[in-house]
């Protein structure tokens, strides 16, 4: 039996905070998002409280926030910025 791909999409926002990353940050949060395809909730994947389908992951300081349509298998990357500015940023 094949796992089910996940299609991952970004806001246009993504570009311009992958482009404010440090360069050790952005291959490890490169790394978990293309790992996402395969598995759209990994164990280090925490939901964000009150919001259904929509998860963090952690990466030293600064955060991946992303959403999972499970019913069109697609991932969108809302934000990736450090933890003390990147929930202020978020748009649902």
């Amino acid at each position: 039996m094949s796992k089910k791909i996940f299609l991952v999409e970004r806001k246009p926002s993504v570009k311009k905070d992958i482009k404010k990353l440090p360069q050790g940050i952005l291959s490890i949060c490169l790394g978990h998002i293309e790992k996402l395809k395969n598995d759209p909730v990994p164990y280090n994947a925490k939901v964000l409280k009150g919001l259904k389908h929509y998860y963090k992951i952690r990466v030293a300081s600064y955060r991946i926030i992303y959403h999972v349509n499970f019913a069109s298998k697609i991932i969108t990357i809302l934000a990736i910025d450090h933890r003390k500015d990147v929930y202020d940023r978020i748009t649902l």
